[in-house]
């Protein structure tokens, strides 16, 4: 599923997608070690690059349910990121993360979330 299009205000949408290539936020709030760590690296090659790293390490052993696994694991993280930005404001997750807030609730109980 693409991220961009549920960003509907077409500038928003272009923030979005430079955010989301450079993998940084230029800003005044985000701080010089988070930057540093992110290192201008966009989540799709940081994804590819853990895939990568992982296939090498799993070699030709056989691994089952894969998808449902990294699919839980990017999801967990990106709503506990998300409930952080929001100080823990469904509402305003559930916005930034273009879903309903029910659907946001949900999750994290479905995920067995602490936010």
């Amino acid at each position: 599923m693409d991220i961009i299009p549920i960003v509907r205000n077409k500038f928003r949408r272009r923030r979005t997608e430079k955010i989301l290539d450079k993998g940084v936020i230029h800003g005044s709030d985000l701080s010089v070690s988070v930057a540093e760590r992110c290192n201008e690296l966009s989540i799709h090659n940081f994804i590819d690059n853990k895939m990568e790293c992982f296939f090498a390490r799993l070699g030709k052993q056989e691994a089952f349910g894969l998808y449902e696994t990294v699919i839980n694991q990017v999801e967990k993280s990106l709503i506990k990121r998300a409930m952080k930005w929001a100080n823990g404001n469904h509402i305003k997750a559930s916005r930034l993360l273009g879903i309903n807030r029910n659907t946001l609730r949900s999750k994290i109980k479905k995920l067995n979330l602490k936010v």
